[in-house]
């Protein structure tokens, strides 16, 4: 049978060091997961709510173009959503099956793993608003979502949660590791064994 003691240090300051630092990273790492978890959930309500807000308006704008049937002007709206915007595209499609599509040209700032935009795609859901005018339907316009953009917001948080976590952990074991040491040399200069 394997004794655990075998694999804790032989010195009262080092086992109570190093249950120090277990408990610690338990903690930090407990934190940065449920609290990584709730931003994940937060950003994705948030941008779903966004969207619903900005469908409203886009639809807002272009309403009037697809009752004359300026598809013109229906681009040019489409086109100044999407841009810089956390969609990919914006499609106006009518009656007919006819589209009108415009697509974001902004790269994504930071690249974030692969894992992180699917799950980003599987949460987020297409946002569309029937284009009803007058009791008249014109089509629908359909918003959808860059996922590679929305991850890469959620990646820095996470990248920099994991940063502050990692130096916070570090910074506990440095201190309790000085305290101990400090107190080592004060019962060693005191003459208490």
């Amino acid at each position: 049978m394997i004794s655990v003691n075998r694999f804790l240090p032989r010195s009262l300051t080092k086992r109570v060091l190093a249950l120090y630092g277990v408990t610690l990273f338990v903690f930090v790492s407990t934190a940065l997961v449920l609290f990584l978890k709730y931003q994940f959930q937060q950003q994705i309500e948030e941008t779903q709510v966004a969207s619903l807000m900005l469908v409203e308006v886009v639809g807002q704008s272009v309403q009037d173009s697809v009752v004359i049937g300026d598809y013109d002007t229906v681009r040019k709206s489409l086109d100044k959503a999407v841009q810089g915007s956390m969609f990919s595209s914006a499609t106006f499609i009518d009656l007919s099956g006819g589209r009108v599509r415009s697509e974001s040209h902004t790269p994504s700032v930071v690249d974030s793993p692969q894992w992180l935009v699917n799950w980003v795609k599987e949460s987020l859901y297409d946002v569309n608003r029937s284009m009803n005018v007058g009791g008249k339907d014109y089509g629908v316009l359909r918003l959808e979502f860059d996922a590679p953009y929305v991850a890469g917001n959620l990646w820095s948080l996470s990248v920099l949660a994991l940063m502050l976590g990692f130096l916070s952990l570090i910074g506990g074991v440095l201190l309790i590791l000085g305290m101990a040491l400090g107190l080592t040399n004060y019962l060693i200069d005191a003459g208490i064994p």
